[in-house]
């Protein structure tokens, strides 16, 4: 191992990270949404108000939760431009992260936190979801570092880290219900004050408040928590239930740890190998597992939920069971039982072993390249460049465009700022202001409303102009048959339909 692990580590992870960003494109529309609020943060710091989206709640009351995230990709984007720096961003942060969890693993006072961590890398839903261009990986730094201030009892820290996290990312009660289970697991409520009051001057100390009170009662409670009151409201994929199945076994690295102290303990009882009970680490080490393990199935319970927690339950399920496999590997002295378990198996030690090896080998091969495999069919960096350019020389500012995809905003927000669109970021905060409108926007464009589509889109979303990804589409259909549409721009990418009534 290298005199300078951490490093190390940061430098495996930060090569891994843009070996799946080297390719054009971004495995997540929202990174142009990032990119503008942190553009316009550059210039004229917190972005107060949401106008772009007058027909969703966001007009009503905004706050920027990933505040600092914007701050943090201000210099990345000042010295590369908006699509590297964008890059060079993530893929740092996602390093970061994954040293950061390398740390927590010794702060929790394991032997080998730089065998454990890599395994992070073999997991592609952890790895998915970190790679992409959110505040995600900032966010599990702020955890990690979180939870090592826990286990150092620091008031100070976990004071300062809950501030800091209300600033960076809305996920910001899991700090509170962390603390609330130390509290419960070490008997003491030592951490939990200094964290709910870090949280709460993070919220009122805030360049948002009182209008993120309000926000974060829609994000964190309406929708995260109680979801959707109708289940064919679309949402981003994060939001919906992941299989049990697919969870375990897609991302079988974080349980090797698990799996090797189950074995170790299983081949000492087979091999009669005498168990060391004073090599086993009590009191302490007992707590972090119940810790560890309470965190890592309420995370789990949460992503049976909604995937989007599965940044969370992965790691601490891999600390978790790391906890238990060198806690094993002390109890029956590891070196002690392979020999007894070499000299069990004779002839038949080496070739079992090989054949493991192969397996673990294409295992990993597979998982390491699962998540560059996912972020390949991504939409074009370039997507509506040409034509967010038309609008911005034709379309009067200010004005609505009507657009079919919630998930096209960020682009379409990115390309031309100067206008208006229906619905973006999640369609539930435009289903929540109007649920006949959002019914509405979903019939026409999907082509269920084929009469009068000139007039509904002009009197009920306030758009004369309408804006098309190329590709079969049914509205499109429509308005090639209807004389109250002009096409009036197209590109190999969009096309932009102005209404002639």
């Amino acid at each position: 191992m290298s005199k300078h692990p951490f490093l190390l580590i940061f430098l495996i992870s930060a090569a891994f990270f843009a070996w799946i960003h080297a390719m054009p494109g971004f495995g997540d529309p929202d990174a142009y949404y990032h990119l503008e609020m942190a553009r316009r943060t550059a210039v004229s710091g917190p972005v107060l108000e949401f106008p772009w989206l007058p027909l969703t709640t966001l007009s009503e009351h905004f706050a920027d939760h990933h505040f600092l995230y914007h701050v943090a990709l201000v210099p990345f984007v000042g010295a590369f431009g908006d699509f590297l720096g964008l890059k060079v961003a993530t893929v740092l942060f996602a390093a970061l992260a994954v040293t950061a969890f390398a740390f927590l693993l010794k702060e929790y006072g394991l032997k080998r936190p730089f065998l454990w961590t890599p395994l992070l890398l073999f997991a592609p839903g952890f790895v998915f979801r970190l790679a992409l261009t959110k505040a995600t990986a900032l966010a599990l730094v702020a955890f990690f570092l979180y939870l090592a201030a826990l286990r150092r009892r620091s008031r100070l820290a976990a004071f300062a880290i809950a501030f800091a996290y209300v600033w960076l990312h809305g996920g910001w009660p899991l700090l509170l219900v962390a603390a609330a289970l130390d509290a419960i697991v070490r008997r003491s409520t030592r951490l939990l004050w200094p964290t709910a009051f870090g949280l709460a001057a993070g919220l009122v100390i805030n360049p948002f408040f009182p209008g993120n009170l309000s926000f974060y009662w829609e994000q964190i409670v309406q929708i995260a928590i109680l979801g959707r009151s109708d289940p064919l409201v679309m949402v981003g994929n994060e939001w919906y239930p992941v299989e049990i199945g697919d969870l375990l076994l897609g991302n079988a690295a974080v349980f090797l740890p698990l799996a090797a102290g189950v074995a170790a303990l299983a081949a000492a009882i087979w091999t009669r190998q005498t168990a060391r009970e004073d090599a086993i680490s009590r009191g302490e080490r007992v707590r972090d597992v119940i810790l560890a393990y309470a965190l890592a199935f309420l995370f789990l319970a949460m992503t049976l939920r909604q995937a989007r927690h599965k940044e969370y339950f992965l790691p601490l399920a891999l600390l978790a069971g790391a906890l238990i496999a060198e806690t094993a590997f002390a109890a029956v002295g590891l070196r002690a039982l392979l020999e007894r378990f070499r000299a069990r198996l004779g002839v038949l030690f080496a070739p079992t072993a090989t054949a493991l090896a192969v397996l673990v080998g294409v295992f990993a091969a597979q998982a390491l390249h699962l998540p560059r495999l996912a972020y390949a069919d991504r939409s074009a960096f370039t997507r509506f460049e040409k034509a967010g350019a038309w609008t911005r020389a034709h379309v009067p500012a200010g004005e609505t465009i009507f657009h079919e995809w919630w998930d096209d905003f960020p682009q379409l927000l990115y390309r031309d700022p100067d206008h208006r669109y229906v619905a973006g970021l999640d369609a539930l905060f435009f289903y929540r202001k109007d649920p006949e409108k959002y019914w509405l926007w979903r019939d026409i464009s999907e082509g269920r409303r084929r009469e009068g589509l000139a007039e509904l889109i002009e009197t009920e979303f306030g758009a004369r102009y309408v804006i098309l990804r190329m590709g079969p589409d049914p509205l499109r259909a429509l308005m090639k048959k209807d004389p109250s549409f002009e096409r009036v721009y197209a590109d190999v990418e969009a096309e932009v339909w102005r209404i002639t009534r």
